[in-house]
């Protein structure tokens, strides 16, 4: 990303579009165009570290999922609600059943995971206080 500073960034969409077979001229991939050419030296280093804060929180939760810490099972739910203020900005700007379904399912899946995970922190204690008190 910081390459691409100081460049034609709308030329640069519309070549690694070109590139990958995808046709510039649809209405999702000329608004992607569009934005990017709207996109300034200041807001391409805004990007960069949003970029890298989102890399590092997937980063913390994988290392912590993969070293099976419970932290990061939590941390992998409370992470996947980043996404919530995007879909309520593009439900209140473009409201549609769609909008609000993904909405609802995303909620709904942070829910169970909550809820499996106390679960999981309810059986803990319960086995913990059942075990006999060494004599």
């Amino acid at each position: 990303m910081l390459s691409l500073r100081h460049t034609d960034l709308h030329a640069v969409a519309d070549a690694f579009l070109l590139h990958h077979g995808i046709d510039p001229e649809t209405h999702y991939r000329r608004l992607f165009i569009e934005s990017v050419a709207r996109a300034t030296d200041q807001h391409t280093g805004q990007i960069v570290a949003l970029a890298f804060a989102y890399a590092l929180i997937r980063l913390v939760e994988g290392y912590g999922l993969w070293q099976g810490k419970h932290w990061a099972e939590w941390f992998a739910v409370i992470s996947a609600g980043l996404y919530l203020p995007l879909e309520l900005h593009h439900l209140a700007r473009r409201p549609t059943l769609l909008t609000m379904g993904v909405l609802l399912f995303n909620i709904a899946i942070m829910g169970y995971l909550g809820k499996l995970l106390v679960q999981q922190r309810e059986r803990r204690r319960g086995s913990l206080s059942d075990d006999p008190e060494p004599p």
